[in-house]
């Protein structure tokens, strides 16, 4: 497990057995039982890129560029497209910076950091089905309400993240061209007992892998504290487990593999 910990903090992404079994619900299919969704927090000069809605039922409030992946389309190649679709900027995306999961797990949103490179900011006149316009507004997520209505509290949550990312330093995630035909999530732990750290991985029915489908309404945290409970910490509370981050996102939708379903 410390050689898997290297790896992936090195950038190297770890191969998983493909042959695990797995239990039912776990396979997850683009467009039919899950949706794969891309978010940019882009800040510069302590502004963050906002676009105006478009639809119907948001039509006028503010949100950061996002949208659904398409088939065939990695992540980051989404991610890209959305803010030149909807800002009109060319976007360079530097680092996944969180992950979550809604509705019991059939979407999942990938929110990345990142720069400009290129572009012209979208202005009302250049208003189309994917945004009003796009503009700067504060990074301030106390002030940033008062400036603009916002189409989701959430990306109140995304700019802080985003903003705390940004005083880290250490390894950048971004996702590795890796193939799976199952959507996975393999949690790791790490135990301090005072004198040591202790390196801690799921023991589910799929080994160290546990699909999306099993315990849908546990937090990384709540699932985290379970298995450290069970490996001599019964006595921990949730708000003593801290959720670092995320180490490794594998996602290949061009892989020649019949058997995958990434894309």
């Amino acid at each position: 497990m410390e050689e898997e910990l290297r790896s992936l903090l090195n950038g190297t992404p770890i191969s998983l057995d493909k042959n695990v079994s797995l239990p039912k619900g776990a396979t997850k299919v683009l467009g039919h039982n899950v949706c794969y969704i891309v978010a940019a927090v882009v800040i510069e000069d302590g502004k963050v890129l906002m676009i105006q809605e478009a639809k119907p039922s948001c039509r006028g409030l503010w949100c950061i560029p996002a949208g659904t992946v398409e088939g065939k389309e990695t992540l980051v190649e989404a991610v890209k497209r959305e803010v030149k679709e909807e800002s009109g900027l060319e976007f360079e995306p530097v680092a996944l910076v969180h992950v979550e999961n809604y509705e019991k797990m059939s979407w999942i949103r990938f929110t990345f950091s990142g720069r400009i490179v290129g572009g012209k900011l979208k202005a009302t006149a250049e208003s189309d089905e994917e945004s009003l316009q796009a503009g700067w507004f504060t990074s301030d997520v106390k002030k940033l309400p008062l400036e603009i209505p916002l189409r989701f509290p959430v990306i109140l949550m995304a700019i802080s993240v985003t903003l705390e990312f940004q005083k880290l330093s250490g390894a950048v995630v971004m996702p590795s061209l890796v193939s799976h035909t199952s959507s996975l999530i393999k949690l790791l732990a790490v135990k301090d007992d005072g004198t040591s750290l202790q390196t801690l991985h799921a023991k589910l029915p799929t080994g160290s892998l546990l699909p999306l489908s099993i315990d849908e309404e546990l937090t990384s945290a709540q699932f985290a504290l379970e298995l450290l409970k069970d490996n001599g910490l019964p006595n921990l509370l949730l708000d003593e487990v801290m959720v670092h981050g995320v180490l490794s996102v594998e996602h290949n939708p061009h892989s020649d593999d019949q058997d995958s379903s990434d894309g």
